[in-house]
Parts: structure tokens; sequence; C-alpha cells
């Protein structure tokens, strides 16, 4: 991922997750990290399917694979710590 394009992310204040063709994840922006890396890990470099539990890993594998399947935006829900949250899988060129 550019750095321009990384330095423009971290100013968002929705969570973004990147992840490569392998499933790992890329580049997460500072929301992401404050709201899903609570335990001080880097998610950088780390399989996507690892990033949430139960049936977050769940919803976010099921989007990946549909993106992956249609070539087109997924929309998706999840909850983590009791918390719900609305997802976008998009693919990226």
């Amino acid at each position: 991922m550019s750095d321009g394009i990384a330095s423009l992310l971290n100013f968002l204040d929705a969570p973004i997750v990147v992840g490569d063709p392998d499933g790992r994840v890329i580049y997460v922006n500072p929301a992401f990290e404050r709201n899903f890396c609570k335990s001080g890990g880097e998610a950088r470099g780390e399989p996507l399917a690892l990033l949430f539990g139960g049936g977050g890993r769940e919803a976010l594998l099921q989007a990946v694979a549909d993106v992956c399947r249609r070539g087109e935006t997924v929309r998706f829900r999840l909850r983590e710590d009791g918390i719900g949250y609305l997802g976008v899988a998009s693919p990226i060129e």
C-alpha cells in the first residue's frame, strides 16, 4: 500500500483494515487499532481470520469470500466485545 494512501487513511475515524490476496493484514489505521487491538498486539502480518473471534470472524471471512466470488462490495455486520459494527468489504485493484 502506498504511503500516500495509508497516510490519508490514518485520519479517518472509521476502523479500516486492508488484507492481501493471501488473507493477511497489510494495513490497519489508528481507529482500527484503538477499537480492536486492545491487547497492544500488532495486527500487521496476521491472518484476517485471527482479527475477530466467533461470529465476527465468520462474518468477516464470509464477506471476503463474497467479494472474491462476486468482485463487488459487500456489507456485513459483526459484533465484538458487545458492540455491533457495520462493515464494508471491497475489492482493491
